[in-house]
């Protein structure tokens, strides 16, 4: 990142500065039997963005959320376990 020099405005200094809201990544695929690495950047906001869009996109037209960005739902069952003094609830 460039930044200006407060005694020069032509002048700038080159800072390093970490940014959050860009998300980088680096997969390795295989090509005609040579590996290779590719990286690169995507911003935060706009990946939201458009995982937002996919998901009310989905939800018009089929009426539920894509798998990709559901939970699995998991149903718990309670069984009631009696003893001689009290009976106690435990989940299974």
């Amino acid at each position: 990142m460039k930044v200006a020099k407060k005694d020069s405005p032509d002048q700038y200094e080159i800072k390093k500065v970490k940014l959050h809201s860009v998300l980088s990544y680096k997969f390795e695929r295989q090509e005609w039997g040579v590996m290779k690495t590719k990286s690169g950047c995507i911003n935060r906001d706009l990946n939201s963005i458009l995982n937002m869009e996919y998901i009310v996109n989905e939800l018009i037209q089929t009426g539920k959320r894509p798998p990709i960005f559901s939970r699995p739902n998991i149903q718990k069952t309670r069984c009631v376990v009696n003893s001689d003094k009290s009976s106690e609830v435990k989940d299974t």
